[in-house]
């Protein structure tokens, strides 16, 4: 039994795909550790992430095309196929199977790549000198590659949610690493999470980052778009960053999400702004940032003078371009639907001089929408408390002469090196902001207050947050410890332990007395031909309509959802329709073991042509037995040894080949008793990985006298 649990323990892991991607990913930069500092990890793992998925890309597309036009395909064809161009010898097998010098040839594979797609992939791999062993050696360049070159990153194995949240899981990691320099290109996902709330993004807006990073801003208004029912496609995304590095993640990281119309252009916002519509400065829906705080050296002395007009308020300080940013992000938004969104320390609000002169010129053009205070220690590059500053061309006439300040500064997680916010708590900060009645001064927990122009003024123009919100010290919740609510809480797991175990041992006894295996006798076996039959039913794919798509995860692990096909949007003239107990493969990287019984939850779901399907003679074949078959290692062993092909990672199992894998098969009975038992010890395993959780929990509300965290269990 041993044995089994550990098989099974892995197999219910490789359910949690995203996981398991981000883990891997998380060790191909481990790979990394001694001759690269943690800091730039990110120089390299990205554009070695981007290489791997644009190769495997570009094989998906190859076998769309293949399977579309087979014999008849030509390389003119083809080409209209693929999403970005890939020339011989730059493939990332190409790379991969040098064992000589392979930084050199990494370095001429990026570089001819970026090179032939010159609208959409220039300067997208950065600028590292791969070839230079002396800064990364070959044995750690080759233990990078290796790391990746065991994950597949096409469409059939990751969507592009799963990717982008690794992507994202990836910045985040590094961010951690690079300690205050993750400021220079990276903004917590909360934050951001509650600007765009705010600004509100609609379909068709244009977007503007003048300071974008790694282009975390421009993501999020995508996803909210897609939240509210939105087409996300009708977004223009534009983003300006200065670092070469960080402007190429933020490229890699938009198309990685899936997105593919968006703009990045990389250099000095002020000095040499780009987002232009002729020679002058484009407006924008919306234009969203967290600039680098009190930046130094910004170009103060051209600013008076500025051709763009966006020293119409005065010239910043030489030592803090704060107000610079400000500035150039009102100067760029729509006269009519024009709102801005910008992260800034609380210096803003009070500092004297120019800044206090161009803050009075900004209020008394009512301009200045609201100013959202955050909590403490949101950031890995400051400590300084910080707040959102919400500019709108034209404001309601509910808070016309006015300016709404909100109160977010109590509403966090603590962490041990920086704090959070939840959900929850982005939730009810949003809501304040939208409430509608200015005399509303709580919503959901959060005080807010609408503050006329008069009163500002009468603060000396200065708009620190806690002269028009008083607010006591916030009262910790009571939360009560007690010796019973733990008992309580392990009493259930031990009871849901329980019951697990005594049906495992059950369905264990009543295993054990089943023929073949009570003997040890070996089962016999068959053909998967003998039980399986190809299933001819497809669909033509109509323009417009929408055909939910299934893909599969490798080893036998299961299936996903990918991006629906869209009529008139995808190259499939026909799709192959996909139902509840069913076996589908696919035969390109089937060494990998792309293989699944579909569950009821696929129903109906469809695949192309690169997916065989298959009907189950259930006379035979239990499904339920047959699932387990499919994550069975000899299974995936055989799929491996029938590929075909000379480069591996386009290798592909034919039907006739897949269909002549041999299964043992037990008799029907007998297969429905072994299904059973796995599923049950399956079930168990969760739950004790479930209890595990708990357990934790508990210890930590125990040994750290967390008290918060009682409330929770």
């Amino acid at each position: 039994m041993n044995g089994l649990k550990l098989t099974f323990a892995l197999a219910e892991h490789g359910h949690l795909s995203q996981q398991q991607l981000e883990s891997t990913l998380w060790a191909a930069a481990n790979a990394l550790r001694g001759p690269v500092d943690p800091g730039d990890f990110k120089a390299y793992v990205f554009p070695v992430m981007f290489f791997k998925w644009i190769s495997d890309s570009w094989d998906h597309e190859h076998a769309q095309a293949v399977a579309d036009f087979g014999d008849t395909l030509t390389e003119e064809i083809e080409a209209d196929y693929h999403t970005f161009a890939v020339p011989d010898g730059c493939h990332w097998t190409d790379v991969y199977e040098t064992v000589h010098h392979t930084g050199a040839k990494l370095d001429n594979a990026l570089q001819r790549i970026q090179q032939a797609n010159p609208d959409s992939l220039a300067g997208v791999f950065g600028d590292v000198n791969w070839a230079n062993q002396e800064r990364l050696p070959q044995t750690a360049l080759a233990a990078l590659l290796a790391s990746f070159h065991s994950v597949r990153l096409d469409p059939d194995s990751v969507n592009g949610d799963m990717l982008g949240s690794a992507y994202e899981y990836l910045l985040r990691e590094f961010a951690e690493a690079s300690g205050k320099k993750a400021g220079e290109f990276f903004t917590p996902r909360h934050v951001i999470h509650l600007l765009v709330k705010i600004l509100d993004p609609k379909p068709g807006d244009s977007i503007a980052d003048p300071a974008c990073g790694s282009g975390g801003m421009l993501v999020e208004t995508v996803a909210a778009v897609r939240a509210t029912g939105g087409d996300p496609r009708t977004l223009r995304l534009n983003g300006q960053e200065i670092n070469l590095t960080t402007s190429a993640i933020a490229k890699m990281n938009l198309y990685l999400h899936g997105l593919k119309d968006f703009r990045i252009t990389r250099g000095d916002t002020f000095r040499e702004p780009k987002l232009l519509d002729g020679d002058a400065l484009q407006k924008f829906d919306c234009v969203i940032a967290n600039p680098p705080f009190s930046l130094q050296n910004w170009g103060a002395d051209t600013w008076a003078t500025d051709p763009h007009g966006r020293g119409t308020y005065g010239v910043p300080p030489a030592k803090n371009g704060d107000f610079a940013w400000i500035q150039h992000m009102i100067t760029t938004m729509k006269d009519d639907t024009g709102r801005v969104g910008v992260v800034m320390p609380h210096g803003v609000l009070t500092r004297g001089d120019s800044e206090a002169r161009i803050r009075r010129a900004l209020l008394e053009e009512d301009l200045l929408e609201a100013i959202v205070d955050l909590p403490s220690k949101l950031f890995y590059s400051t400590t300084l408390p910080v707040c959102l500053m919400i500019f709108r061309a034209k404001k309601s006439a509910e808070r016309a002469g006015k300016v709404l300040f909100v109160d977010g500064s109590r509403h966090f997680v603590t962490g041990k090196n920086q704090n959070s916010m939840s959900d929850a708590h982005i939730e009810a900060v949003s809501a304040a902001f939208h409430a509608t009645d200015p005399h509303v001064e709580s919503v959901e927990g959060v005080n807010r207050r609408s503050v006329s122009l008069r009163e500002i003024s009468a603060n000396g123009w200065q708009l620190n947050v806690g002269a028009f919100i008083s607010n006591g010290p916030a009262e910790a919740p009571e939360v009560e410890i007690t010796s019973s609510r733990l008992l309580e809480c392990m009493g259930a797991a031990s009871l849901r332990l329980a019951a697990q175990a005594k049906a495992v041992d059950s369905l264990f006894s009543k295993l054990s007395r089943t023929k073949g295996l009570a003997t040890g006798n070996k089962f016999p076996s068959t053909q998967l031909g003998n039980l399986l039959t190809r299933s001819g039913e497809t669909v033509p794919v109509e323009d417009g309509a929408i055909y939910p798509c299934v893909g599969l995860l490798r080893d036998g692990m299961g299936v996903l959802d990918r991006e629906p096909f869209v009529g008139g949007e995808t190259t499939y003239k026909k799709l192959s329709v996909v139902r509840k107990g069913q076996v589908v493969y696919r035969t390109i990287t089937a060494f990998e073991a792309p293989i699944a019984v579909v569950p009821a939850s696929h129903d109906e779901y469809h695949v192309s042509g690169v997916f065989p399907v298959f009907d189950i003679d259930d006379s035979q074949v239990n499904p339920d037995f047959l699932r387990w078959i499919t994550r069975w290692k000899p299974l995936h062993a055989q799929m491996a040894d029938r590929c075909k092909g000379t480069v591996l990672r386009r290798k592909t199992l034919a039907v006739n080949d897949f269909l002549e894998i041999e299964i043992p098969l037990p008799q029907i009975n007998t297969q429905k008793v072994i299904a059973e038992f796995l599923d049950t010890v399956s079930v168990a395993m969760a739950a004790v990985n479930g209890d595990q959780a708990l357990l934790q929990e508990v210890m930590n509300v125990v040994l750290t006298h967390e008290m918060d965290s009682v409330g929770a269990l």
